[in-house]
């Protein structure tokens, strides 16, 4: 990854406020040089999709930020409608606005482009070379990946409230737990509804999560109620706040086996209870076999809904070979969602490096991975690679997660031995 720095041609002018404009709205980077200037052919053959840019006008004395994205097109010479004249442009992801980039507090004291004096120009940032570069570049690689984050995010929310329930699947490590809870926090903040969070175990049953026969003593004698447990009493919450959403997060989904815990209600999933549609517009309501007797008597009511405003995400660990799998009936109810490991959420050098060591494991010319599986199912996830705030070091973690893991892959058959061995002496190999 290369850090790039364009000084854009938008001084005060008829075209200026145009110009700005476009950065901010088509997120792509200009430079009006063609492929017969120096700085045109750069922009045309050196930088690489997968770079940063960083559109910042004149010299750090009074440096004007625009934007700042992930390149993700080559160049383009082409005039667009919404732009003054012909200009050669890339596309850019994760964008960085201008707030957020006068926000972050960038120091460009003594970096390399300091001579930028010149519009339109490009320079590029030597963070090997600079210490004042890699300040910078650190901090733009930073803002690029916690928008990236963000985007992943709201991508995530988009398809929840399409489809209404998902499951984040992905192997041990890689934080899945931890984005369904972001993913929730972002859909009920301010007040704007609830979030609940269980986790299923084999012994999980319908009447565990859905409705039940409950014993309870009253005045000496046993009485028997029915009561409605985690899922029906949500979802009646969420239909009784049709306003508000509400999200129910279930841990390890595919631990317990998903057609006995549910039962009908794998109908009820795809046909959600909408309170703005008429009674001939609704689907049917399903039926449990458990009827809740009405307060003022008569007959038990039976009827289950899930209302459109309960959204449900699940978890679910793909290396786990002893969890049930699920039918194609509940996969075609959920969306799933690959959640994979990812060495820019690691923080420290070391980290990445232990990372890399590990994932070379898992593919690459020295791969011991069997061919049943597919890395992104297995790969150990970045959290292993975390130093965490109980002071636990990279070392113990090696240690004590990341070879017994590795070990327990071997004993399953997900990682094969190798010739004398070589599988093991790699584990044992390793070291932080």
């Amino acid at each position: 990854m290369n850090y790039w720095v364009i000084s854009p041609n938008v001084n005060a002018g008829p075209n200026e406020e145009a110009w700005k404009e476009a950065f901010l709205t088509t997120h792509r980077a200009f430079i009006g040089w063609g492929t017969d200037a120096q700085h045109g052919l750069t922009f045309a053959k050196n930088i690489e999709i997968g770079d940063i840019i960083l559109v910042a006008k004149g010299p750090n004395s009074n440096k004007r930020l625009l934007i700042c994205g992930l390149v993700v097109s080559d160049a383009q010479g082409e005039h667009l409608a919404d732009t003054p004249t012909w200009a050669q442009n890339r596309r850019l992801a994760n964008v960085v606005a201008t707030q957020d980039l006068q926000a972050a507090g960038l120091d460009f004291t003594d970096c390399a482009y300091l001579r930028a004096g010149r519009i339109p120009a490009l320079y590029a940032l030597y963070p090997q070379a600079n210490q004042n570069d890699k300040r910078v570049c650190d901090q733009l690689y930073q803002l690029i990946l916690a928008k990236s984050k963000e985007q992943m995010r709201e991508n995530i929310a988009n398809l929840l409230k399409a489809k209404h329930q998902i499951i984040l699947q992905g192997p041990p490590g890689t934080g899945k737990t931890r984005l369904s809870k972001q993913l929730a926090a972002d859909l009920t903040a301010n007040g704007r509804g609830e979030s609940k969070l269980i986790q299923f175990h084999p012994a999980y049953a319908y009447e565990d999560f859905v409705r039940g026969i409950v014993a309870e003593v009253k005045d000496g004698a046993v009485a028997y109620t029915v009561q409605n447990k985690v899922l029906a009493e949500f979802a009646a919450q969420a239909e009784a706040h049709s306003d508000q959403t509400f999200v129910l997060i279930i841990d390890e989904i595919n631990r317990a086996n998903l057609a006995a815990v549910l039962g009908e209600l794998i109908y009820a999933l795809e046909y959600r209870f909408d309170k703005n549609k008429s009674e001939s517009e609704r689907e049917a309501d399903v039926e449990s076999p458990y009827g809740i007797t009405p307060t003022a008597g008569g007959q038990p009511n039976r009827t289950l809904r899930l209302p459109t405003n309960l959204l449900i995400i699940g978890t679910m660990n793909t290396a786990d070979r002893s969890a049930a799998s699920l039918d194609y009936a509940i996969r075609r109810r959920f969306a799933f969602v690959e959640v994979e490991p990812s060495e820019s959420a690691i923080e420290s050098e070391a980290g990445k490096v232990l990372f890399r060591k590990v994932a070379a494991l898992f593919d690459g010319p020295n791969s011991c991975l069997s061919p049943e599986f597919r890395k992104e199912d297995v790969q150990p996830g970045h959290s292993y690679f975390m130093e965490v705030a109980n002071g636990l070091s990279l070392a113990d973690r090696l240690r004590y997660e990341i070879k017994p893991l590795l070990r327990e892959y071997l004993r399953d058959g997900i990682l094969l031995p190798g010739f004398d061995k070589a599988t093991e002496k790699a584990i044992n190999a390793l070291s932080a």
